[in-house]
């Protein structure tokens, strides 16, 4: 019988191949951590070079995100990762609305918004019924109104018929980020994040092997 043993590599060298393999692991395990915690900031930052919203209400933090917003961040690897928004439609109050509150004493006032920045929108107006305020002021009032709304805010309603209406919403935070300009833009930073966190936990962790 015949046995043959071969010995590719020392014992020396194939602990350094395991450290470092390790340390490998160690890299990527602390880059998705990383990504989990600031790739949201980069989603956050895209968003408001678009539309006219405080970065608040569109990354996490202790005050919530507007609109009910929530992001899930999942993903083992860097080609895995992912960033899942779920909320509801914001107000106009969201959108630098105008005015924000009643002005009083029966006068006519039209309710506008900036959704996205360099364009402000028209949500409607009101004026005393009867009165010499176009079409939505007769033959009753406008169907676009502000008033008191849950936690003190004023609120634009808009009435259908003889019933009052939801309060009046604009986009959601995942229409948002859905939209070409922010999406295109968003991946492209949190490419750049991923690439530049990783770089650096290689280079932390190899260099302690």
């Amino acid at each position: 019988m015949l046995k043959l043993e071969a010995k590719l590599l020392d014992n020396s060298l194939s602990q350094k191949l395991l450290k470092k393999e390790q340390a490998a692991r160690k890299a990527m395990s602390y880059t998705m951590k990383d990504l989990k915690r600031r790739a949201p900031t980069k989603v956050a930052q895209a968003v408001v070079d678009v539309y006219a919203v405080k970065q608040g209400d569109v990354k996490p933090g202790k005050g919530g995100m507007g609109g009910g917003g929530k992001v899930r961040a999942s993903g083992e690897t860097i080609d895995e990762f992912a960033l899942t928004y779920t909320g509801s439609p914001m107000t106009p109050t969201h959108f630098k609305m105008t005015p924000k509150a009643p002005p009083g004493g029966g006068r006519r006032y039209t309710v506008k918004a900036t959704i996205k920045k360099g364009s402000k929108v028209t949500i409607g107006h009101w004026a005393k019924p009867g009165s010499e305020g176009g079409a939505y002021a007769r033959p009753g009032d406008s169907p676009y109104f502000l008033a008191g709304g849950n936690g003190g805010s004023t609120l634009p309603f808009q009435r259908k018929g003889d019933k009052l209406a939801k309060v009046f919403r604009t986009v959601s935070i995942p229409q948002m980020v859905g939209a070409d300009e922010v999406a295109e833009r968003a991946v492209k930073d949190i490419g750049e994040l991923a690439e530049e966190r990783l770089n650096h936990n290689l280079k932390r962790f190899l260099e302690a092997s």
